[in-house]
């Protein structure tokens, strides 16, 4: 749970203390026998309690809105990483791109590489470079870039984006025999958005489009979304690579 979900508890339980209190101070100066003010009470006092547990048993991701400069920023920096890819200049991206790394020493002069599910669409971008160390370790770094996702959102909004990618599956990479490295789409995951509008606007009450009534609704919203990420193996310059034809790029 974020910050603010925890300060919105903390808020709604120092109301409930308040309420509490102000019930404590009115029962020694007023009779509370009578039942609609038992009921009102009760009624007020248990909505209280549960609000903070359907708050916290709501399925949510909470987002942030990207503006335009923001998104022309996140932008760049995914242009800036895959230049970065092909110039063997990834250092300055390790620390907010790489998602893991790993080393394999091979006797083998060859290796294949093996995408398993490419019919489900290119998810993972595989860059293989040569490198001009005499050893048989090959290395491999996967990266994942922002990723942006376009989400129906407030009335005051046409469509608002979202960089969903902490939020995402990685791609599954495994050794199936001692020369074939197979790559598998990263699977599906559903991911669910509350989405909540507390936007006011007099004019839209007279707008004949009803649909501008919608946004003070909770309403959830799901997805299947993976990758994209990139995959960068580096060889030595002994070693020849074999893969079906399309799987990636060279450099």
């Amino acid at each position: 749970m974020t910050n603010f979900g925890i300060l919105s508890i903390l808020f709604l339980l120092l109301i409930i203390f308040i309420v509490v209190l102000f019930i404590k101070s009115m029962s020694k100066h007023m009779r509370l026998n009578q039942r609609p003010l038992k009921i009102f009470i009760a009624f007020y006092t248990t909505v209280l309690i549960i609000a903070p547990i359907i708050y916290l048993v709501l399925p949510k991701t909470e987002v942030t809105i990207l503006t335009d400069k923001m998104q022309k920023k996140l932008s760049l920096e995914n242009q800036m990483l895959y230049n970065a890819l092909f110039e063997n200049k990834t250092a300055e991206f390790d620390e907010k791109f790489l998602v893991n790394e790993w080393s394999r020493e091979i006797k083998e002069k060859e290796i294949f590489l093996k995408m398993m599910n490419p019919e489900e669409g290119s998810q993972v971008g595989i860059i293989v470079q040569q490198s001009d160390a005499l050893s048989n370790q090959i290395t491999g770094k996967l990266y994942r870039k922002n990723y942006f996702v376009e989400e129906i959102h407030l009335r005051n909004f046409d469509s608002v984006n979202i960089n969903i990618v902490d939020t995402l599956n990685e791609p599954i990479i495994t050794w199936e025999d001692a020369t074939t490295l197979v790559v598998k789409n990263p699977p599906n995951k559903k991911l669910s958005f509350v989405s909540v509008s507390d936007a006011t606007d007099i004019i839209a009450f007279n707008n004949e489009d009803s649909r501008k009534n919608e946004s003070t609704v909770v309403k959830i919203k799901e997805w299947e979304y993976a990758g994209p990420y990139y995959l960068l193996i580096t060889v030595p310059k002994n070693i020849k690579v074999w893969s079906d034809e399309g799987l990636r790029i060279y450099k």
